[in-house]
């Protein structure tokens, strides 16, 4: 059993079960993806391969590849000189709350609320990101779930954790989608297994910080194994 993320990479053995096994990583090709092949399109911001396509202002400017928010650019207009090499835009969405969905084999399995100290900048992610609260009044919302569930798919993405964004309607919207959710951080990784008796276990004393992400994720791939 082979639990892949942020890219895996690794060859497969024959016959081996592979959770994230081609998932799209490149984050305007998942943007597009979702676009053409979730259910909800009207939960996916329009995206733009270049600044000339785009046909309203503002827009946010990411990097293909990037992780907790690095190198995310609020561009208000045409004349800001907003291109970049291997950057996209997406359109940029009032948020008033922004949620990590995570979700598992087609579960979602965990909700958590992102409070920071200023809701006026674009990322609220690093330093601006005070502390995240689990919220499961979310987790009860079978539209969320849905949501998320069929943008996950659209990106063959069968673990991870989707940023949304929470406008002032209430309405929902995909930011984008992690496949390695606080599963690293500094020099090792959050999750780390081991195998006992057949069940892959959390290692506790690899990091004093193990966080409750980190744990559930333990505890669905260790369901998983059993069930399976």
């Amino acid at each position: 059993m082979i639990f892949n993320w942020g890219g895996g990479g690794k060859s497969v053995p024959p016959g081996a079960t592979v959770l994230n096994r081609n998932p799209i990583f490149n984050k305007y090709s998942q943007a597009r993806a979702m676009l053409g092949h979730s259910k909800f399109p009207e939960s996916i911001p329009m995206s733009y391969a270049n600044l000339s396509g785009v046909d309203e202002f503002p827009v946010v400017r990411k990097p293909h590849n990037s992780y907790g928010g690095h190198g995310i650019v609020l561009i208000k207009s045409r004349r800001l000189r907003g291109e970049r090499r291997n950057t996209w835009y997406q359109q940029f969405i009032d948020k008033v709350r922004e949620v990590r969905v995570y979700f598992f084999d087609g579960d979602l399995c965990m909700v958590e609320e992102k409070f920071v100290k200023n809701r006026n900048r674009v990322t609220w992610n690093l330093y601006n990101c005070l502390r995240w609260e689990r919220n499961r009044e979310l987790e009860g919302s079978s539209k969320l779930a849905d949501i998320v569930a069929s943008a996950a798919k659209a990106i063959r993405v069968d673990w991870g954790a989707a940023d949304v964004l929470i406008d002032k309607k209430g309405r929902f919207w995909i930011g984008e989608i992690n496949s390695r959710p606080s599963c690293w951080g500094g020099k090792k990784p959050k999750l780390k297994m081991t195998v006992k008796d057949g069940i892959y276990q959390l290692v506790d004393n690899e990091r004093v910080d193990i966080d409750l992400s980190a744990r559930m994720w333990a505890n669905r791939m260790g369901r998983f194994l059993r069930n399976s």
